[in-house]
């Protein structure tokens, strides 16, 4: 899947490629309502890499909000680096209040909001 190559070559550092295969994800996602929070999952990294810390820490929230979302950190190390960076970089007031914004957010409407930013920003 586009979503598993995105996280394989941004775990290579080779982020233009990463890039692309998570622009393919995220056109296929906006067509399959069940890989939407996996997509913003995957979202976070590269909004977190950019500098975007509180967006990237929302999104992770909304991902992890869903009860039937189980925590993949331990099987995808790079979730767990972001954790541990979030942790390590970010105060708890921020962590805390960026997390809570996320679990109260809707997917459909944060999917939209980031998949027209990004198609649009791919376009440009």
């Amino acid at each position: 899947s586009f979503s598993f190559l995105s996280l394989a070559y941004f775990g290579l550092d080779k982020l233009d490629t990463a890039f692309q295969h998570h622009l393919a994800s995220l056109k296929w996602a906006n067509r399959m309502t069940g890989l939407k929070r996996f997509a913003l999952r995957n979202q976070a990294l590269f909004l977190f890499q950019r500098g975007h810390h509180e967006r990237a820490i929302e999104l992770l929230g909304l991902f992890y909000a869903n009860p039937f979302t189980k925590p993949d950190h331990e099987t995808m190390p790079l979730v767990q680096q972001l954790l541990d960076r979030i942790n390590a970089e970010i105060s708890r007031t921020i962590l805390d209040a960026a997390w809570e914004r996320g679990e109260n957010q809707s997917v459909d409407e944060v999917f939209q909001m980031e998949f027209d930013g990004i198609v649009n920003f791919d376009e440009e």
